[in-house]
């Protein structure tokens, strides 16, 4: 194959690779005229980030954004409604998103765009153990150890927890020990927030009391 060929050949696809890649980059098209290409990173608080390649992350004002398209779904809350959707332009301060759930395509006025790609809810807890002993007049053995754990988003929250006690104590003049304390507990607890902040909690799941009556050499 003649040289001149292969270098035409070489030529074409780096042009064919380098408009893919821009076909392949979400874009922000400013009321100005000027667009920014890169990866839209999240939106909130009427602030959007897009990361580019030459200037890393870059955070724009939603006012000043004309529209913007994506070339992978992405997760957009307007007012009260949540979808993940591929968002193509629209008229000036809007956008035109497709549900990947399927359905017809929706209009959404940037200005009712209260987030993009918000972070996803996870778990937060701990676990606590704790033990007393005293020896003297009174000997006294106590020990305990709880734990929850809470998950919140923007519309719920989940939160579990337990806890276990023990404790006992030596008899005078003897050398039995009574169970002073002996219960457990487990709970669960959800809550669904409306948009006034009511919510709605569910009733422990179970729990256990012994009476101190048990004693033990």
């Amino acid at each position: 194959m003649p040289a001149c060929t292969l270098k035409t050949l070489a030529c074409t696809l780096t042009v064919l690779l380098v408009l893919v890649g821009r076909a392949a980059a979400d874009e922000v098209l400013f009321l100005n005229g000027d667009r920014l290409t890169g990866k839209i990173v999240s939106a909130y608080g009427g602030k959007l980030t897009i990361k580019t390649e030459n200037a890393g992350e870059v955070t724009v004002d939603l006012a000043k954004v004309k529209t913007f398209s994506t070339d992978e779904p992405i997760v957009i809350e307007s007012g009260d409604a949540t979808v993940r959707a591929k968002v193509s332009p629209g008229a000036d301060g809007t956008v035109q998103v497709v549900p990947i759930t399927g359905g017809s395509p929706q209009m959404i006025a940037l200005k009712d765009v209260a987030k993009i790609s918000p972070p996803s809810a996870t778990w937060t807890g701990a676990v606590v153990g704790n033990a007393l002993i005293t020896t003297g007049n009174s000997e006294t053995e106590n020990f305990g150890l709880s734990l929850n754990a809470v998950r919140r988003s923007a519309i719920d929250r989940i939160t579990l927890g337990g806890a276990y006690y023990y404790g006992r104590q030596k008899l005078k003049d003897t050398d039995e020990k009574e169970t002073t304390i002996d219960n457990w507990f487990v709970l669960g607890k959800y809550d669904y927030f409306l948009r006034r902040s009511s919510t709605f909690t569910a009733p422990p799941v179970s729990s256990r009391t012994k009476s101190p009556s048990s004693t033990c050499a």
